[in-house]
């Protein structure tokens, strides 16, 4: 008989292929090798798919080591703070990793749910990437974040970035097409400053929550939320945005000078203290009624980062069974959007 482990891993891959549009093959990564992983690293998972292919990474206590993609890839982990939050994970370990970098021939790929720690971070340097809900806690010596020069339809989203010394994003020259939506960025002692972009690209940046300077051109940036730190730049379209200060002014929907501490409920989880208070001045002040912060708009964060396919978050089941009364399992499953 099959052991628990087994099942579950036939789960995993079941669950992302009726959730998930895959014309390639589906790997699995797991340092731990009693579950019979394809891959015990990453970088060695990317080696040996085709491009098109689907790589699932289960959680472990220590790093699967840095990432350099060259082919076309969709990189599921398990999601973050998952001992934080409830109903996230039976397993709940995170898939950590080193930096990631996308280079020439991985145009179109996705990571979601890992965990870049230490000094990680992520470079990007071609178009239609996907950054999706992923931690990104580092103390790297640059911006965490980089969409380097003339790398366009780039998307950031959902994502909990805190730098310890830089920024959390940077966006090079002739950038275009770069959509930073429901993030939590949190800029660096170092410089001070959350995300910059350069004069000559544009952004789309709402329902993001800074913490440090933001500095942007030629950008929409509607339904943000500042709590500390200068705004910056020039040719930007700026509406229904809350700033502790007079960061945007009271025209156009934004509102100046809001105590902090009627915004946010401040309790629970590392992510979840950013909901919303009931009266909050956040609430429906939207640019078309929807709430401000990461928990509005068209694509609220999740918490824990939980990737977009059906999650185990319980199971109660013997070690053993009997070929008369089987193997008597109860899971619990969630599907995360």
């Amino acid at each position: 008989m099959k052991n628990l482990s087994s099942f579950l891993k036939c789960y995993i891959v079941i669950s992302l292929i009726s959730v998930t549009i895959i014309s390639g093959k589906i790997w699995y990564v797991d340092q731990n090798t009693a579950n019979n992983p394809d891959f015990t690293t990453l970088q060695a998972a990317h080696d040996g798919a085709a491009s098109g292919d689907t790589i699932y990474v289960a959680g472990f206590n220590n790093s699967y080591g840095y990432l350099t993609l060259t082919k076309k890839l969709f990189i599921f982990g398990p999601g973050y703070f998952l001992y934080e939050n409830s109903d996230t994970q039976v397993r709940p370990a995170e898939a950590i990793v080193g930096h990631i970098t996308f280079q020439t021939g991985s145009e179109g790929s996705l990571i979601t749910g890992l965990s870049v720690y230490s000094s990680g971070y992520i470079r990007i340097s071609v178009d239609k990437v996907i950054i999706k809900r992923n931690k990104v806690i580092s103390d790297y010596g640059s911006p965490l974040i980089t969409v380097t020069d003339n790398s366009s339809n780039v998307s950031i989203v959902q994502n909990y970035v805190v730098g310890s010394r830089y920024a959390a994003i940077s966006i090079g020259n002739y950038c275009y097409n770069i959509i930073v939506a429901n993030n939590y960025l949190e800029g660096g002692e170092y410089n001070r400053t959350a995300l910059t972009c350069t004069e000559n690209s544009s952004m789309d940046l709402q329902n993001n929550i800074f913490l440090r300077s933001v500095k942007i051109y030629n950008s929409i940036f509607y339904n943000n939320i500042q709590k500390d730190g200068s705004f910056s730049g020039s040719s930007n379209d700026i509406k229904n945005n809350i700033g502790n200060s007079t960061q945007f002014g009271t025209d156009n929907g934004n509102q100046s000078n809001i105590d902090m501490s009627t915004v946010f409920t401040d309790t629970g989880s590392t992510d979840g203290k950013w909901q919303l208070k009931e009266n909050s001045p956040a609430k429906g002040a939207g640019f078309s009624g929807e709430d401000c912060g990461i928990f509005g708009g068209n694509n609220p964060y999740v918490l824990s980062g939980l990737p977009a396919i059906p999650a185990i978050y319980y199971i109660d089941a013997p070690t053993t069974g009997t070929d008369k009364q089987g193997l008597p399992v109860t899971i619990k499953i969630k599907a995360h959007n």
